[in-house]
């Protein structure tokens, strides 16, 4: 009788539920989390109007947020909304450390332009290049993120149409929230420009840059290139949809008041689908800035 072979294949391992297994992924973990709780905290000192318990909820929860990503896989998709959410804070951080020390400049419009432009480098830089430098990976490439060859008829004649479906959404859904108590549909949006101070050309030239081109580009490469580019690549049933609305969700929860949210959740939404469509954030830049300069003209020209 034949010897019985022995299987000579080894038995792969059982996966764990942690994927939280370098060193490297604890040094961004801790960085992480010793930077968000410093900013918050000092945030909470210099700001007077803070309500306690929503501090301490913007402190702990985006943490645990982060921790829970990196220690359970099913979890993942979680890492990169709050790695978001705390970049931004750790930005709003910086900003209020530099308002306060020159705080005899702050009000002047070349002062606001100049911070607005610091704001939003720094927001990029922190949410794509920091965990890339601590955790060693190679950049993001730019066709992933959607910048695929240059702007088409396509993208224009997308951004113009979506602009459209995008003020039907917003009136929808903003008929939909006030039906709630504490949603006010006529609040006045809050501006970093006052409008009754912009009186040169070069003033309102300077603040139209600042609202209608820079943040569009910046918040469409985080948004729709890189954080729905990531929800996508990681949720595998209805990817498309939970990729919308988690990326729409957030964009609207960092825009502060509630009916501006709401508008922002709705053009998000069409951004999204048309990064979709199309496989690039061209369309949606557009889409962007066209909303930024209808909105910085009823503000700023009209002064509706």
């Amino acid at each position: 009788m034949k010897p019985i072979k022995k299987n000579s294949k080894k038995t792969a391992p059982k996966k764990k539920h942690s994927i939280l297994s370098t060193n490297l992924e604890l040094k961004f973990l801790f960085i992480a989390t010793i930077a968000h709780i410093a900013s918050r905290v000092i945030i909470y000192i210099f700001s007077k109007n803070i309500n306690p318990f929503v501090s301490i909820a913007e402190t702990l929860i985006p943490v645990l947020l982060l921790w829970f990503s990196f220690r359970f896989r099913h979890l993942k998709i979680l890492r990169y909304p709050t790695w978001i959410f705390i970049s931004y804070c750790f930005t709003q951080f910086v900003i209020t450390l530099i308002n306060t020390a020159f705080r005899d400049y702050i009000s002047t419009n070349i002062y606001i332009s100049i911070i607005s432009v610091v704001f939003f480098a720094l927001f990029f830089a922190v949410v794509l290049f920091v965990p890339n430098m601590i955790l060693k990976k190679p950049l993001i490439d730019r066709d992933k993120i959607g910048f695929k060859g240059l702007p088409t008829w396509t993208d224009i004649a997308l951004a113009l149409i979506g602009f459209v479906f995008y003020i039907l959404l917003s009136a929808i859904l903003s008929k939909i929230f006030e039906l709630f108590p504490f949603f006010d549909a006529v609040q006045k949006q809050e501006t970093v420009y006052d409008p009754n101070f912009l009186f040169t050309t070069i003033d309102r030239l300077i603040a139209l840059i600042t609202i209608a081109v820079i943040p569009p580009i910046v918040e469409e490469i985080v948004f729709r290139g890189w954080l729905y580019l990531k929800l996508r690549q990681n949720i595998k049933k209805f990817s498309i949809l939970i990729s919308i609305i988690i990326t729409s969700i957030l964009f609207g929860f960092i825009h502060g008041q509630w009916n501006v949210g709401v508008g922002v959740f709705a053009m998000s939404v069409i951004s999204c689908l048309i990064r979709e469509l199309t496989g690039t954030i061209y369309g949606s830049i557009l889409l962007h800035m066209i909303a930024n300069f209808v909105a910085f003209y009823l503000v700023f020209i009209l002064q509706i």
